[in-house]
């Protein structure tokens, strides 16, 4: 649940996450994170002077297809859903990577990465990638990046509530760490 504060334009408290979704999709579905459809462009451009923080989810994961696979890339997808859900009018949330990771992935990967929060540095004065692999955030944050590592996916919890659950309370140590690099910032 966000509350606007007027004194501070653009400026959302996000609440903790409760572990209750209020946003049910049409077939019943309960899903925490925010999409942009069409018609909220014209909101979007509304609130542009506002979201000035991107926050960029990338997932490194084995090639092979696999349970654990599939739990970190939702994991990731969930937790930063719920983050930009929070921070609603604040954040913007990229469209989530997915790399498979190999021997020479940092090398292929980086210049990509940096290339993406360098060309989107002056419509976004703070972003964050947040990412499943410790080697990765590491190296963006070597560079001057700012960079957050999720928790291990609880694949033993995949397709059940309490993934969900935790997935919000994850969001919950992002947004934080979001908060505290405005501060910095």
């Amino acid at each position: 649940m966000l509350r606007y504060n007027p004194d501070i334009p653009g400026f959302y408290f996000a609440k903790s996450y409760t572990g209750k979704l209020d946003n049910p999709t049409s077939d019943g579905r309960e899903d925490e994170k925010m999409r942009w459809k069409a018609e909220d462009l014209e909101k979007l451009m509304e609130m542009e002077e506002y979201i000035d923080t991107l926050l960029y989810p990338v997932c490194v994961s084995p090639a092979s297809w696999d349970k654990e696979w599939l739990a970190t890339q939702i994991w990731l997808d969930k937790v930063c859903g719920a983050a930009e859900k929070q921070l609603t009018g604040r954040i913007f949330m990229y469209q989530p990577l997915s790399v498979p990771r190999a021997d020479d992935y940092i090398t292929t990967t980086l210049p990509y990465l940096i290339h993406n929060l360098e060309v989107m540095k002056d419509r976004f004065p703070f972003s964050m990638l947040v990412t499943n692999e410790q080697e990765l955030a590491d190296r963006v944050g070597q560079l001057g990046w700012n960079a957050a590592v999720l928790l291990p996916a609880p694949v033993a919890e995949f397709r059940t509530k309490n993934f969900v659950h935790k997935a919000g309370l994850e969001a919950n140590r992002i947004v934080q760490q979001l908060i505290e690099g405005w501060k910095r910032a």
